[in-house]
């Protein structure tokens, strides 16, 4: 999960969920687009990305994700 300030809160919630979960630390508007990187070492069946609603207008918050999608 790429999560904002409020990812934290919602830890408590995801977890019981999955067998296992990364949380990354991501703010759009500190360090742009979503680091693939991780996406492609960890190889995840689901990616969230939580961000506060003011951070929707700056960029489109899947773009960088369709680009690099896995086959």
């Amino acid at each position: 999960m790429f999560q904002g300030s409020f990812g934290p809160y919602m830890q408590p919630y995801l977890s019981p969920h999955f067998n296992r979960i990364v949380y990354v630390n991501h703010y759009p508007h500190q360090r742009g687009s979503i680091d693939t990187t991780i996406i492609n070492q960890e190889r995840p069946d689901v990616v969230i990305q939580e961000l506060i609603e003011r951070d929707l207008m700056k960029d489109k918050p899947m773009e960088s994700f369709l680009k690099h999608s896995a086959p």
